[in-house]
């Protein structure tokens, strides 16, 4: 994408801004005029639809170039010439724009810049791109006798014709007319004769310009099922809050209150000094305010202060101030005596503000789910982390091809199936079964893709981008996330052709001039809209239409009319998209009931010829029935590696979440029912063990217990029969209490290496904006682990690093061994949701269930 035979004259661009060049000679002499006042210049802007009416095509560049200087250049001169009429009358003024066929030309001064060298004038104008690319000539050009130029936008030049449409009430009907296509200035100098302004306008100096092309950058990132950051967040934010409040209460309980005058600035400070803190309505409003201040609601009444109400926050404040209230009472000993004889029965020693005391709290009282393994209680994911890394608003300043194109860039998050977007809900709530367990419904893998489309249709209109050349997306996902990401790639790939136009875009770009990219997930009305459930969803790229209607019959029959969202909003135009890079995880798609048919319901099988890369993580220790998982190649391959052209897949250690993320707020005991009951074989259970090495034993004592719960050490576990020879249907239980969750960061580094192209293997254009890892994320900041935990984390990430087999040496399997026992998680427990397969190996003596199916790209089975 660049910008050669975009001008006529000499024009410099730096990202939406443009700069045209001019130079003014006195009347038959050499020498530089430097009169800023004299010096002028005057220009028009033209739309595309103009330049379309002008041209008929836009393909040829040069040609429209041309046309547009043979009429418009005419008008511009018509307009300086209608300034000269204007100055003999008025003397001492210049007009500062003319008005001819409903266009408008401006006339202006124009500045002059002197300095020693052409480059340091490109510098000073902060142009550093045109400046790094000059030629020595050109870089030491002297500019002693100053530099006239005009600096604009392509932002400012759709003001223009937007200042136009309003003026002369044009009604404009297509996108195309509201974009700023060109712009074309004529130089002209009024020189002094016998006392007078004599105007002087040269032919042949008339400079034009195209805009600067736009190109956007996008990270697109769908988390797993059942991850949402944003509701880890809250519960995270709440546990940190009340953990600070209720330091504050035990640290200041016993003191008198510090203040000279009785009053009191925050609402901890009532709770904490007063002789008797009252819920009062004024209090409550302290409590609301600092609450949403420091925890994220996504209701528009949270960002109201002082509005106790009925709203969540005003709820959660209320079961706040109890709380908090109660950790008082109890390190003061003011309990009341009916409420010391409750806690005394149920043996209780009262409210002092402990962890386990504020996970309480906000897991039943305030989280919209009263569930322990809810999506608000799990940890972030690899796709959350790396979506923290995806440069964004800072770009403009770091695009190293500002001269030939202006780059955005921007990253939009999706929320794991079955869970709900606050920014579709406007607030935070319960997860979704449908769509944990099947993937439909709201919270489901279309409905969250229709979620991405209307972020991103948003955030484009938020920045005025009304027209973009190229449209490069980087895609990630983990899960039914990475089936999201897939469809979303998929569907998009299959809709439209390659370009085939390198100069100007990446190889792999996708031709959508005059076309909606979003049509593909909106089968109604020709692109417009969608259903989910009975909800409604617009194509946020329609914004033509204003409503639909629909017949519903209850009874009887009546009409209900769906507004459009969209209608008059500012519309996009995109020529070309790119898919630049896919990194997903662990493919689960389970959309619905049946798992081996979701291939033909979805489109999950890349394009080759139409993506940049695609880099596919599975994981090897996964196991569970409802887990079946699609390759990214069509044909079944042997072992744990492969890689094809652009495309590269790898089995790595771990069950799906150990190599997604997720286990960092799980703690370190696990506990598993590895067998729905209990035969006395425990042989085969040891040999079981000894195989894959989950816990460090090879000579592991099967034991009887009384009860499973809150087993506390490391090891094989059945329940005591109380019938001799009776097969325990009670199951088998593994229990593992030094469990750490840290292996995910090695895959994180896995996904961040492939996506920056770490060993360099593409060209820069290909390579994904992600920044540097935190420091949090890498593995010289963890302090939890040992010399030889930590160790074993490095050399099986360097392994993985160099891994280029289709199978593991004897070291790598070794180290998979190793890791087993301390990092890996054994995530199938026989039940309902997250039983283990029964496929596979389940009559081996070394087996005691089976593995889970994975499939080709387009149904194949391969295990």
């Amino acid at each position: 994408m660049g910008k050669k035979e975009r001008f006529i004259g000499e024009v410099y661009y730096n990202n939406d801004e443009f700069m045209i060049k001019e130079s003014f000679s006195l009347v038959n002499s050499s020498k530089i005029y430097i009169d800023d006042e004299r010096s002028r210049c005057a220009y028009m802007v033209i739309s595309k639809e103009e330049a379309k009416e002008l041209s008929g095509s836009l393909d040829d560049e040069q040609k429209v170039l041309n046309d547009i200087k043979n009429k418009y250049g005419a008008i511009v001169r018509q307009a300086i010439k209608e300034e000269e009429k204007y100055k003999k009358q008025y003397k001492d003024s210049f007009l500062s724009s003319v008005d001819i066929d409903s266009k408008i030309v401006y006339l202006q001064s124009i500045p002059i810049i002197y300095g020693k060298k052409f480059e340091t004038f490109l510098k000073a104008k902060e142009f550093y791109c045109e400046q790094k690319n000059l030629d020595d000539e050109k870089k030491e050009e002297d500019i002693s006798a100053g530099v006239a130029y005009l600096k604009k936008s392509k932002e400012k030049c759709n003001d223009i014709l937007d200042i136009e449409r309003r003026k002369f009430n044009v009604n404009l009907k297509t996108s195309d007319s509201k974009q700023a296509y060109a712009l074309i200035m004529v130089p002209y100098v009024y020189n002094k004769k016998n006392e007078e302004m004599v105007l002087t306008l040269e032919e042949g100096t008339d400079s034009l310009t195209l805009m600067p092309k736009t190109k956007v950058e996008y990270g697109v990132f769908f988390d797993g099922t059942n991850n949402n950051m944003y509701n880890i967040e809250f519960y995270q934010d709440y546990k940190k809050y009340m953990s600070e409040q209720c330091e504050y209460i035990n640290e200041n309980i016993n003191n008198s209150f510090p203040k000279r005058q009785f009053q009191y600035s925050s609402y901890i400070e009532v709770i904490t000094y007063h002789p008797d803190p009252e819920n009062y309505p004024n209090i409550m409003n302290l409590v609301r305010d600092e609450i949403t201040d420091k925890i994220r609601y996504f209701q528009a009444s949270a960002n109201i202060k002082n509005n106790y109400g009925k709203d969540n926050a005003s709820k959660d404040a209320k079961e706040v101030f109890g709380f908090l209230l109660e950790v008082r009472n109890t390190l003061k000993g003011e309990d009341s005596f009916l409420e010391n004889m409750v806690e005394s029965m149920q043996g209780i020693n009262g409210v002092t503000g402990k962890e386990e005391e504020i996970d309480e709290l906000i897991i039943k009282k305030i989280l919209p789910s009263n569930s322990d393994s809810s999506s608000y209680t799990n940890g972030y994911t690899n796709i959350k982390r790396l979506y923290e890394h995806y440069e964004g608003a800072d770009s403009f300043s770091k695009n190293p091809n500002a001269h030939e194109y202006d780059l955005r860039r921007f990253r939009v998050y999706a929320s794991g199936s079955g869970t709900v977007d606050p920014f579709d809900n406007n607030s935070l709530d319960d997860d979704s079964m449908v769509g944990l367990g099947l993937g439909l419904g709201k919270t489901g893998v279309h409905a969250h893709i229709l979620y991405i489309c209307h972020k991103i249709a948003t955030e484009l209109r938020n920045n005025k981008l009304s027209h973009i050349d190229e449209l490069v997306l980087d895609t990630f996902g983990f899960s039914r996330g990475a089936t999201e990401a897939r469809h979303f790639v998929c569907s998009i790939q299959e809709k439209f052709e390659l370009i085939n136009d390198e100069q100007n875009y990446l190889k792999y770009a996708l031709d959508t001039k005059e076309k909606d990219i979003f049509s593909c997930f909106y089968p109604n009305q020709d692109g417009l809209y969608t259903k989910v459930g009975k909800k409604v969803y617009f194509n946020p790229l329609r914004t033509d239409i204003k409503q639909v209607s629909e017949t519903v019959s209850s009874g009887q029959s009546a009409t209900i009319y769906h507004q459009n969202p969209y209608y008059n909003e500012a519309e996009i135009s995109i020529d070309a998209i790119s898919f630049r890079h896919v990194n997903i995880v662990d493919t689960v798609t389970h959309l619905g009931v049946k798992q081996s048919n979701d291939w033909k319901d979805l489109k999950i099988d890349f394009k080759k010829d139409k993506v940049g890369s695609v880099f596919h993580l599975m994981a090897a220790d996964e196991y569970r029935y409802n887990f079946d998982a699609y390759s990214i190649f069509k044909d079944k391959y042997e072992g744990i590696f492969k890689e094809e052209g652009n495309f590269k897949e790898f089995m790595v250690p771990g069950a799906h979440a150990d190599v997604g993320g997720g286990y960092e707020n799980f703690g370190s005991v696990e506990s598993v029912k590895i067998m729905d009951y209990y035969s006395g074989d425990n042989n085969k259970i040891k040999a079981w063990n000894n195989k894959y090495r989950w816990i460090d034993n090879e000579d592991i004592d099967i034991q009887g217990v009384d009860s499973f719960y809150n087993l506390q050490k490391d090891g094989i576990f059945y329940k005591k029969s109380s019938s001799y020879n009776q097969e325990n249907v009670s199951g088998v239980i593994m229990c593992r209490t030094n469990l750490s969750w840290e292996y995910e960061l090695v895959t994180l580094y896995l996904m961040h290496n492939e996506a920056i192209d770490k060993f360099k293997n593409k060209s820069e254009k290909d390579r994904v904006p992600l920044n540097r890892l935190l420091d949090k994320y890498k593995l010289s900041s963890i302090k939890t682990l040992n010399d030889k935990e930590l160790k074993l984390l490095y050399d099986i990430k360097n392994k993985l690093e160099e891994h280029s087999a289709s199978t593991y040496d004897k070291k790598e399997k070794e180290l998979h061994l190793s890791l087993r026992s301390k990092f890996i998680h054994h995530s199938s427990s026989f039940g309902i949701v997250n039983k283990p397969s029964t496929k596979g190996n389940k009559f081996s003596n070394e087996e005691i269930y089976g593995k889970r199916s994975i499939y080709g790209s387009t149904g194949d089975k391969f295990s």
